[in-house]
């Protein structure tokens, strides 16, 4: 999805506890941008905060503190084979993360880490050796 078709184009709402923790991890890293995220389908109505690099979108929050980081299928197959995250129903190239604790927080920004790698430029070979590399949920590091 891009920037200029998901709606009017506002600051991110401001979001507390552990979804506004990983928020703002996210603002904090290079050329990242944060805008609204509006209710699919209806543009007048607030979702959550998004986030992107030029024009290609990490993912987004939405006001339940679901995060739900963009991959590719590939990618995505990968961190669901390991155990390090679950597709949504409606795509194989999303990661869907709830953000209720400290350590979802912290799995949350690794895993939209690995978005953001790959709109800077680490090729899908090198997130995927770092995926190789993760037994388990306790071993991932942004």
């Amino acid at each position: 999805m891009k920037l200029r078709n998901q709606g009017p184009v506002q600051p991110a709402p401001k979001m507390t506890d552990y979804a506004g923790a990983l928020v703002g991890i996210i603002e904090s890293w290079p050329g990242v941008a944060s805008f609204t995220h509006w209710r699919l389908g209806s543009p007048g109505t607030v979702h959550g905060a998004e986030f992107h690099v030029a024009d290609g979108e990490l993912g987004h929050i939405h006001l339940d503190a679901t995060g739900h980081i963009l991959l590719n299928q590939r990618i995505a197959a990968l961190v669901v084979q390991k155990g390090l995250g679950r597709t949504p129903s409606w795509s194989n190239t999303w990661i869907s993360q709830p953000v209720r604790s400290s350590a979802d927080v912290s799995h949350a920004a690794w895993l939209f880490g690995l978005a953001y790698g790959r709109l800077r430029g680490v090729s899908d070979d090198e997130v995927i050796e770092q995926l190789e590399l993760a037994n388990t949920q306790a071993d991932v590091r942004l």
